[in-house]
């Protein structure tokens, strides 16, 4: 059993166009191992081999090898929220909340599959973190997301039952995609979706 290590901040950007170019430098070559399946193989030794930098350089701009998977992570999520976004925005008006529900699911998680990189990533971080690190708050782009579904489909709870709905469906939305995600086979990973949708129309009418 893994035990779960604090999740780093990440260092302050480097503000010089030639320290930025060699962290980026860094975290392709960390990449370029998570691409070929090769998660293991990210040490700072390695990475630093790849990306043709001493040893040392590393640290000045991540605390070690945690540091770097976690800000591909951060990235791959990034990348994954910002198509999201896109998706939530050209949605027509007024369409049923089950509906909207399912079908902007059934398109994260079609994305996420998709992405180079997201995946390994995600089991990563869901093996190395505690479920607290890797579950969005109420603060999260995630409760934002959910919370403009929420509005575009006239969905309101009482003002005492807000906050704590809103982080009732966060939680169950990010652990049950995450499963989804960590699910080889892709009909058990359309079940779980099926089921999430079904939990979340039970819960909002």
């Amino acid at each position: 059993m893994t035990t779960a290590v604090a999740r780093p901040e990440p260092k302050p950007e480097p503000t010089q166009a030639r320290a930025r170019a060699r962290k980026q430098a860094i975290l392709e070559a960390a990449n370029s191992f998570v691409l070929t399946g090769n998660i293991e193989m990210v040490t700072t030794t390695s990475v630093a081999r790849r990306a043709q930098v001493p040893v040392g350089s590393i640290y000045r701009y991540f605390d070690g090898r945690v540091d770097i998977l976690d800000q591909l992570y951060r990235a791959a999520y990034d990348d994954i929220e910002s198509s999201m976004t896109s998706i939530q925005k050209s949605m027509p008006a007024n369409v049923p909340i089950p509906e909207t529900i399912r079908h902007l699911l059934n398109i994260f998680v079609k994305t996420a599959r998709s992405h180079p990189n997201f995946r390994t990533l995600t089991k990563w971080a869901n093996k190395h973190y505690s479920m607290w690190d890797v579950t969005p708050g109420d603060g999260s782009n995630l409760a934002a997301f959910i919370e403009k579904i929420l509005s575009d489909g006239g969905v309101a709870f009482a003002p005492e039952r807000h906050t704590a709905a809103t982080k009732t469906i966060v939680a169950i939305v990010s652990i049950l995609v995450d499963q989804s995600l960590e699910e080889e086979d892709a009909k058990k990973a359309q079940a779980l979706i099926d089921e999430l949708v079904i939990l979340l129309e039970r819960y909002l009418t």
